[in-house]
């Protein structure tokens, strides 16, 4: 955490698939409860359901956003603007990596797809290997399972990502990425479509060896 510069008491925004996991992961990271909240203005369970009470009462130095919370919402720009910081459940259990090969998929179809298979083609040769992100499973679960000793490192981990999840992913730093096909989508959340492209686009920057792409994969070439 101190590596990241992940300063508490932490808030985690969200309390779906991604922040339930992201919950257990501190607390087996023996972070305080009383250094942890959590919000979610759907969620019974949540400790807060007003933003606003949330900073106030609780005072979060750094808030982990859920993907489906939009970054641009006003009270969590204001919370930026005066000096918190925002991470993501990606952030922090991708610094658990250490040897793995990492593959990651994006695109506006077709990368479920995409990234089921190319698991299922890893798991024929490397049983051990984790495929999850936005196709299901959280990486917090595989980072929670590496210090519960559950599971050994893996030779691969095959990530489908979201716009949503690339824009709050500050150490996204992969071996291979693959881009299936790009066309309009999720515009709501964007200034445009050209946002919206440059957010997909923005996992190409972070890939170490090469880059997939669908050469017949909609605006891919155009906007490339």
């Amino acid at each position: 955490l101190k590596n990241l510069k992940l300063t508490p008491p932490y808030a985690i925004v969200g309390m779906g698939i991604t922040g339930s996991s992201l919950l257990r992961l501190l607390e087996k990271m023996d972070v305080p409860a009383n250094q942890i909240c959590t919000f979610d203005k759907n969620d019974p369970k949540a400790q807060f359901k007003n933003p606003q009470k949330m900073i106030a009462d609780f005072q979060p130095k750094t808030m982990f956003v859920s993907p489906g919370v939009p970054l641009a919402t006003d009270w969590i720009r204001n919370f930026e603007a005066g000096g918190g910081r925002i991470s993501s459940e990606l952030e922090l259990a991708f610094a658990f990596l250490t040897k793995e090969k990492t593959i990651a998929v994006t695109g506006s179809i077709g990368k479920s797809t995409t990234t089921a298979l190319i698991g299922a083609a890893i798991h024929s040769f490397s049983p051990q290997s984790f495929v999850g992100g936005n196709l299901g499973t959280p990486l917090a679960d595989y980072a929670l399972a590496l210090l519960n000793k559950t599971l050994p490192v893996a030779d691969y981990v095959v990530l489908e990502l979201s716009s949503y999840q690339l824009e709050n992913f500050r150490n996204l730093s992969v071996d291979v990425s693959v881009l299936t096909y790009l066309s309009p989508n999720h515009l709501e959340r964007y200034k445009g479509l050209d946002d919206y492209y440059q957010t997909k686009l923005g996992l190409l920057r972070h890939t170490k060896s090469f880059v997939v792409v669908n050469k017949d994969g909609g605006d891919n070439l155009t906007v490339l």
